[in-house]
């Protein structure tokens, strides 16, 4: 790279190139001396219609990547077999190096095809982005008459790095073909610069241009500053898009507004290293602020580089005057399915814009406003497709105004609490009645056994990717707690479910009132379904004062008294055999997935975090489904905590708490089940900081065989696909 800043390069000098018209053409070059390689973009316009994958092919590029520079959404399904339209504008990412004595890019190969000509190859499918007789002298060909098939051809194109530096600041360097109505002027206020510096950069001395010429135009970027020693250590993002690192697993983005760089997981994710800050409960990406009279301290754990295969995350504390608002992120386009005509012979957009027609942004990378189409946003009942903004988008401006931190809370409420918790107020006669109708609900012996359905939801949820928390609010909530319904539990337990629910919606209630945006959903967990039955954001459940308690009572008890009714007619299709176990596995997909929506509806949202409510044995045949939902709910930062009321202690849960963060506890005294649940679960993930938890002691972490789905001590693992067996197999039923 170049030491020279591009502004002060006086040995700029022009390669003069011929092409069909015998109509001059300039590229800029940049001359160097050493071999350090930088990352740079070539302005390419689409020659026909074209899948993402034969973008990334045809310059050897991830085709990621060049969604990412591009801020196209990569969440789409398939989107990499997506159909681009012809005359659309991409820029691609390329590795710009020194050969020769000058900057290009030689990692581009092109194998010929029948009627294929080193014009065409130049003028067509490369978009004059190289010419005819730099192809000849790059592969040293003596007839360009005569050009075999199937011949591969280095494609030399041209880059520029000087430094990566603008008037010393960070950028990065866009190598653009001039088109017939582009001036230097238009190019210049499309790209944000100013016109001297684009003159300065391509050492002209007068504003004229024409079609052909390739000039080298600066976009503003986020730098990073990684050590030497990490293999991302020149990474450098375009202001307004996003590049993906660390083997996938770590997704950056840069502005709009601001030139620092954020990183955060990425939904690409597979097997990835560690994203937690070292003496933190922060994640890779969040940012935790607590005001306090000298200002705001502001904790955030950000990305230091990929080194051997490790995902460095650096803790850092500061003091700043005022507390940051949320995080700003470059808008997302959907994959281009059209052009404007207008903007196909235009210069190529700006950040902002990608030439294609108004999309609305979709991500699950990161948070958009606008729900995603087919699926219930956070605000929106399940099944249903509505507007998210109801409740997200008031959330930025006033989750920022100074709330008091749960701790706090808890301490000056207590006493409301409780009381709020236990007067249900002139209602509660019917409510004791729909108690007893439930408790007296005669259940038939013959039961479903579980189906797919959970596998399916999880499926679902990994296609959906996981959009990690950008934002965090410290006293705000999201809590999903899962209710276990099954009466085979409830039938031969000494606590009886009334005595249970009256102990859940006093702890719900309790929730809800520490802090006003705090929000509650419930799921119920059968022995052959699950479904949502409680949502606190939903207009027609929001109420406050005195009614919300019977507001609270009396929907959920009337959809936990729906819910069973269609649990109980699910089994009665099944003529024989007995599954007792409920369906956890369904429920942690459902609760994961309604998190995703909600991450989806802005940049700053509540806490989110899982609670189950568990009294029925583990489910062994459940086991690869509820671990992968451990896992999703790990990778997506959302912690797990777990309250146990069998006679025994869940394994599943135990795990579950322990691999995501979250906290297992198992109540002595039931009860007391309302203290357990306040003290234990009812603060907000911050306040935990302060607070002596119950640790995991002696956590089980045995698995269950493929084969029979018994929990065992040993057993045979598959080197292949890593499949359990209680007893050795000549070959594993898994993958053969």
């Amino acid at each position: 790279m170049s030491n020279q800043n591009p502004t002060a390069i006086a040995s700029f000098f022009f390669l003069i190139l011929t092409n069909v018209a015998l109509v001059l053409s300039k590229s800029t070059i940049e001359p160097c001396s050493n071999s350090d390689n930088c990352n740079a973009l070539l302005g390419y316009t689409l020659y026909t219609d074209l899948k993402v994958s034969e973008v990334g092919s045809l310059f050897n590029v991830d085709p990621v990547s060049v969604l990412t520079v591009n801020a196209i959404d990569i969440s789409y399904p398939d989107v990499e077999n997506h159909i681009l339209p012809s005359q659309l504008f991409l820029k691609i990412p390329v590795t710009c190096s020194c050969v020769d004595g000058i900057r290009k890019s030689v990692s581009t190969h092109y194998k010929t095809r029948p009627s294929d000509t080193l014009a065409s190859i130049a003028n067509q499918v490369y978009s004059g982005l190289v010419s005819a007789d730099q192809l000849r002298e790059a592969n040293g060909i003596q007839d360009p008459d005569v050009l075999d098939v199937g011949v591969s051809l280095l494609v030399p194109l041209p880059c520029t790095c000087f430094n990566g530096t603008d008037n010393s600041l960070p950028a990065v360097y866009l190598s653009y073909v001039v088109k017939e109505v582009d001036t230097l002027a238009g190019i210049a206020a499309r790209y944000r610069t100013t016109l001297t510096d684009l003159m300065n950069v391509n050492a002209m001395g007068s504003t004229a241009i024409k079609a052909a010429d390739i000039l080298a135009v600066p976009l503003p970027a986020c730098a990073a500053n990684f050590p030497r020693y990490a293999s991302d250590h020149a990474l450098i993002v375009p202001n307004g898009s996003y590049a993906i690192t660390a083997s996938h697993c770590v997704q950056c983005s840069c502005g709009p507004g601001n030139q620092n760089l954020y990183c955060m997981p990425a939904s690409l994710a597979v097997s990835c290293s560690s994203m937690q800050c070292k003496n933190s409960n922060l994640m890779l990406g969040n940012v935790s602020m607590q005001q306090s009279s000298a200002g705001c301290n502001v904790t955030s754990c950000s990305y230091g580089g990929f080194v051997n295969g490790t995902i460095i995350t650096t803790l850092s504390t500061s003091l700043q005057p005022r507390c940051p608002g949320p995080q700003q992120f470059p808008p997302l386009i959907a994959p281009p399915s059209s052009v404007i005509r207008d903007l196909a012979s235009a210069p190529a957009p700006a950040p902002e814009s990608d030439g294609a027609g108004s999309t609305t942004p979709k991500s699950s990378l990161v948070p958009s406003t606008g729900s995603l189409p087919g699926v219930p946003p956070a605000s929106g009942p399940s099944g249903s497709i509505s507007d998210a903004s109801s409740l997200m988008n008031s959330l930025p401006t006033r989750l920022l105004k100074p709330q008091a931190t749960g701790i706090l809370a808890l301490r000056c409420k207590q006493s409301h609490i409780i009381s709020a918790g236990i007067d249900v107020g002139p209602d509660a006669k019917g409510l004791d009645k729909r108690f007893d109708c439930l408790r007296r609900k005669h259940y038939i012996t013959k039961t479903k056994p579980p189906s797919c359905v959970e596998q399916l939801l999880i499926s679902n949820y990994r296609l959906m990717a996981s959009a990690p928390s950008k934002l965090y609010t410290d006293d705000v909530s999201l809590v999903v707690v899962l209710l276990d319904t099954n009466p085979f539990f409830w039938n031969s337990s000494y606590f009886s479910f009334t005595q249970f629910l009256s102990h859940v919606l006093a702890f719900l209630n309790a929730i809800l009132t520490l802090n006003q945006l705090n929000q509650v959903v419930v799921i119920a967990t059968g022995y052959n379904t699950c479904d949502y039955i409680y949502d606190s954001s939903l207009t027609s459940n929001q109420s406050f004062g005195n009614s919300r308690m019977r507001a609270l009572c009396g929907i959920l008890l009337q959809n936990l008294e729906e819910f069973l009714i269609k649990d109980e007619n699910l089994g009665k299709q099944e003529t024989d055999g007995r599954i007792s176990y409920s369906l956890l596995s369904g429920s942690l997909s459902m609760a994961l997935c309604y998190i995703q929506r909600v991450f989806r509806s802005g940049s700053l949202h509540p806490q989110p975090r899982i609670l189950c409510l568990q009294g029925s044995p583990d489910g062994p045949e459940q086991y690869v489904a509820i671990m992968n939902a451990i896992f999703s709910a790990q990778r997506s930062m959302v912690p797990i905590d777990s309250c146990y009321i069998g006679a025994q202690n869940s394994a599943f849960l135990q795990q579950a708490s322990y691999i995501t963060g979250g906290v297992h506890h198992k109540p002595q005294q039931l009860d007391g089940l309302f203290q357990y649940l306040m003290t234990i679960f009812g603060t907000d993930l911050h306040s935990r900081n302060s607070l002596q938890l119950p640790k995991p002691v002696g956590v089980d972490f045995r698995a269950s065989c493929f084969c029979h789905k018994n929990t065992i001590d040993m057993g045979y693992i598959c080197s292949v696909c890593l499949s359990i067996f209680c007893k050795h197999h000549k070959k594993c039923s898994t993958c053969g």
